[in-house]
């Protein structure tokens, strides 16, 4: 009668696992991620999000504050529309798997200002700092 050694049933294990955590086998799998690694454009999205200052003096009020923004996702790239009539457009290719991740960007003035994105596809947190000021864009 044959019997595997001990080395055999534990490879035969590792295998096993792997291939059933493997997102190509997973039923989960995202679709919107592919599977080398390389973020896929986020899912198209839109809503609203409520603004509010987490970092800064009271300078950061006084540059044209914005309490609302509606946010829509079309094809990899984020409009967001303030209620104050401004508008920021970005590209969402360099952001992580998971959806999170920095963009950098410059406002009409040339000022570098940056985006962190929290992790998801959708409506999410996102934090823009502009030099000393930093706001929070709730979903609402």
């Amino acid at each position: 009668m044959y019997r595997p050694n001990a080395r055999w049933k534990i490879v035969a294990t590792v295998l096993l696992l792997v291939s059933a955590a493997s997102p190509a086998n997973s039923q989960d799998a995202d679709p919107f991620r592919s599977f080398d690694g390389i973020a896929r454009p986020s899912k198209d999205a839109k809503w609203k999000a409520m603004t509010s200052l987490v970092r800064g003096s009271s300078d950061c009020t006084f540059r044209g504050a914005t309490r609302s923004m509606v946010i829509e996702v079309k094809g990899g790239v984020l409009t967001a529309r303030s209620d104050t009539g401004g508008t920021w457009t970005l590209k969402l290719d360099k952001l992580n798997r998971d959806g999170s991740g920095r963009i950098p960007g410059k406002t009409s003035k040339g000022v570098p200002v940056t985006f962190d994105f929290a992790a998801g596809d959708g409506a999410r947190e996102i934090f823009q700092s502009v030099e000393q000021c930093v706001w929070r864009w709730s979903p609402s």
